[in-house]
């Protein structure tokens, strides 16, 4: 993990549940950031209970550390981040990165934005340099 995101996370307003709870699930990190969550399992071995475990989980949803998925069976599932860590390959990284910036763009409500005097799509097809947007 990088270190920005850890000083981001240590600078917050993070409880020791909620680190708790962030650490184990990122301990279970899956390719492509994936992560599917039996919180009554996980609950029990960090030595919480599940109704901590699951407010933690909408605390970090909320700092937008965690990224919620669909639902798999029973369990729930979540995507780190991809600003602050990624497993998987460097190509679908970008892709994760670009895709959730223009998530944020559209949940903000930021219409208009071009590149090189033309509107900028919205659709993951197109082949924006994020880099580029940051700086």
């Amino acid at each position: 993990m990088p270190q920005h995101p850890m000083a981001i996370i240590a600078k917050s307003n993070l409880n020791g549940y909620d680190l708790k709870v962030f650490f184990i699930l990122a301990s279970r990190l899956d390719f492509e950031n994936l992560l599917v969550v039996n919180q009554t399992e996980l609950a029990k071995k960090v030595g919480i209970t599940r109704h901590h475990f699951n407010r933690s989980v909408k605390r970090l949803i909320a700092m937008d550390i965690l990224l919620e998925g669909p639902r798999i069976g029973i369990n729930r599932s979540y995507r780190l981040n991809p600003n602050l860590d990624w497993k998987g390959s460097a190509k679908n990284h970008k892709i994760a990165l670009r895709e959730n910036f223009k998530n944020r763009i559209k949940a903000a409500g930021i219409q208009g934005v071009y590149e090189n005097s033309k509107p900028l799509e919205m659709d993951i097809s197109n082949q924006i340099d994020l880099e580029d947007y940051l700086r």
